[in-house]
């Protein structure tokens, strides 16, 4: 026999509860190894699923996000037009209210004017009455004088016929 024909029985009779004997152990070890790298493989591929819904997740919100930017300026411009229509309308509604005030000024002269005009209407009717008072005193003594005067001519009259006469 050869030593290599010798090497392979001494091998074959082995015992494999032996603990000198490194096969069992080898065996055990290789087991260990591909349990290990199953489960390494095993992690690895919960980690790139993980991983890749990190990456969903992080795309969902990043257009979330997007969204929530765009919806921010739209509500911002439309705020801002809000603004400007208020500030217009408090304008407007300042002019209206100095139109208003300068309306009530023009209204409260007025009423000072009519009342003017009429202590003026009262004191011009006043003098209308009394001028009509002084009228018709004066044409009742114009209208005594016109009889003293029609008496005086007859009169006069009178006295030219008995001048006459003389």
């Amino acid at each position: 026999e050869t030593g290599h024909a010798m090497a392979s029985r001494s091998r074959d009779a082995r015992d494999p509860r032996d603990p000198r004997d490194p096969e069992p152990a080898r065996a055990a070890a290789r087991q260990e190894a591909r349990a290990a790298l199953a489960e390494a493989e095993a992690k690895a591929c919960q980690a790139e699923e993980l991983c890749q819904q990190k990456q969903n997740e992080a795309l969902a919100a990043n257009e979330r996000s997007e969204k929530a930017k765009a919806k921010s300026k739209e509500v911002a411009a439309m705020m801002e037009k809000k603004k400007s229509q208020a500030e217009s309308l408090a304008a407007e509604a300042d002019r209206r209210m100095r139109e208003a005030e300068i309306a009530a000024k023009q209204a409260h002269e007025a009423e000072v004017d009519v009342a003017r005009f009429k202590e003026s209407v009262v004191a011009a009717e006043q003098e209308a009455h009394e001028a009509n008072l002084a009228t018709a005193h004066c044409a009742k003594e114009a209208a005594v004088a016109k009889h003293e005067a029609t008496k005086l001519r007859a009169l006069v009259g009178k006295m030219s016929i008995q001048d006459e006469d003389l």
